[in-house]
């Protein structure tokens, strides 16, 4: 069989399998067209592993028909969707198309509504663009509303307050739209000077926090980190904790529940999140497993903005002592000497080898004989063959069957986006299997297995002291 004939079959047989799960279920798959509900996209989650190889034949398939030329001149040109994205959202057209209801919006008349001084055939051509790769709808000539995917960078705040109050404008938001709000702020900045930073020896092999492309963008000599607690980046720093807390929510529900036993922990365990932000992980762990004890650990405004979000959300853990907010420096000596666990969710991957060593040696020096480490991370796996080392239990990923690739392409390629974030923001990576055992051993923890989430981003790497 030609390979475009099996790419079609890989696509028509996943497409019928979905189909056949959701008529078994009573429930239609989720049109674009329809703002995203929790609710609606349920299903999807049932059918995850039914989609990966779709979503990859069919990409695979794409790239394989369309001219050559064409496929790298779109490529290169997906920096003029991100403009066209990045000043979408910032002028809160998603909000002001969401309080017009289905029917949507003339451009003339979001214009008025987000009070900026845009041109509104200029702002057509923006929300055609993202349109066309089916970011909104355009309903009419000039008039636009939001679906699926668009509605998910809404902040879910009346446009007016928003407006009224713009350094709060994240605040309590679903999350996404804080997220993709840093992509298109500092990632996309940092992005544009990457070439002319990478080319320049006294930068290209540096693992220094403060010598990456977001300094050279910003013209700042501060780390990311040190570099949102600044005077006048008070909405990025909220903006960023507010990710961080949120992100949980783009995961498989109950995704930080599985492939550890927090239940088996005995009653008064200390779980330590480390570089926690403002407490998302934490949260989801206490809604269930109220047994345990927390300490949350990060610098003291984050700190700060965490004692508000539980004061409010979940005062009782403030109250009956279950949890402890902790200002600490996670490149400094470890205080707590009785962790059951340390849990670092998205934090190792922030920094280089270097830098990472010393964050795990520190807590090696502090881990108790029973202490387990668990860092919630994605592991990223090369786009060929791979051995993986077998004798660690997970260490190996399922692979896509030929003629896809075999780490699922577009499917499996937020790893990839999400390194090259590291690379712009923070100078760490995304590991694989063999960089992370390397980089534990170095720091005295022993890799004893990854738990993998099916159809989840973050696994779990599971250590303990070597």
């Amino acid at each position: 069989m030609s390979v475009i004939k099996e790419l079609a079959r890989i696509i028509n047989e996943g497409v019928n399998t979905i189909q056949s799960k959701c008529d078994a279920s009573g429930k239609p798959f989720p049109s674009l067209d329809e703002p995203y509900t929790p609710e609606s996209d349920a299903v999807r989650i049932q059918v995850i592993a039914d989609a990966l190889p779709i979503i990859a034949a069919a990409n695979q398939l794409i790239a394989t028909l369309q001219i050559p030329a064409m496929s790298i001149i779109v490529a290169s040109g997906y920096v003029h969707v991100s403009a066209a994205f990045a000043t979408i959202a910032k002028a809160n057209v998603v909000e002001a198309l969401r309080e017009a209801g289905p029917q949507g919006l003339h451009v003339k008349e979001i214009v008025e509504k987000i009070k900026k001084p845009m041109d509104p055939a200029k702002l057509a051509r923006m929300l055609r663009i993202c349109a066309t790769y089916h970011i909104f709808r355009e309903v009419a000539p000039d008039v636009f509303t939001n679906n699926r995917i668009s509605s998910l960078l809404d902040k879910g705040k009346p446009l007016k307050e928003i407006l009224a109050k713009p350094l709060e404008a994240f605040d309590e938001s679903p999350g996404c739209a804080a997220f993709v709000d840093i992509l298109i702020d500092e990632s996309f900045k940092a992005a544009a000077v990457t070439q002319d930073h990478l080319m320049d020896p006294s930068t290209a092999f540096s693992d220094e926090p403060n010598q990456l492309p977001i300094q050279r963008a910003m013209h700042t000599n501060k780390a990311l980190f040190e570099w949102y607690d600044e005077p006048g980046n008070e909405l990025r720093r909220r903006r960023f904790n507010i990710a961080m807390k949120e992100s949980v929510k783009f995961e498989v529900p109950g995704a930080i529940l599985q492939g550890f036993d927090w239940g088996a922990l005995p009653k008064g365990s200390k779980v330590v999140d480390v570089g926690g932000g403002i407490g998302g992980t934490t949260m989801a762990l206490y809604d269930i497993h109220k047994h345990l004890r927390y300490v949350i650990q990060d610098r003291e405004a984050v700190i700060k903005q965490a004692q508000q979000v539980w004061q409010t959300e979940r005062p009782e853990a403030l109250e009956n002592d279950t949890l402890a907010l902790q200002p600490h420096n996670f490149f400094e000596k470890q205080p707590v000497k009785d962790a059951s666990v340390f849990l670092l969710r998205t934090v190792i991957h922030d920094w280089s080898d270097r830098y990472a060593r010393t964050i795990l040696t520190h807590l090696r020096a502090a881990a108790a004989p029973y202490t387990q480490l668990v860092l919630v991370d994605q592991v990223a796996p090369l786009a060929c063959s791979e051995d993986g080392i077998s004798d660690v239990p997970g260490a190996t990923a399922p692979t896509a069957p030929p003629p896809l690739l075999p780490n699922f392409g577009l499917a499996g390629s937020m790893v990839y986006n999400l390194d090259i974030q590291m690379i712009l923001l923070c100078g760490g990576e995304e590991r694989t299997v063999l960089k992370i055992s390397q980089l534990l051993s170095s720091a005295g923890w022993k890799l004893q297995r990854i738990a993998r989430v099916p159809g989840n981003l973050l696994h779990k790497i599971i250590a303990t002291p070597a």
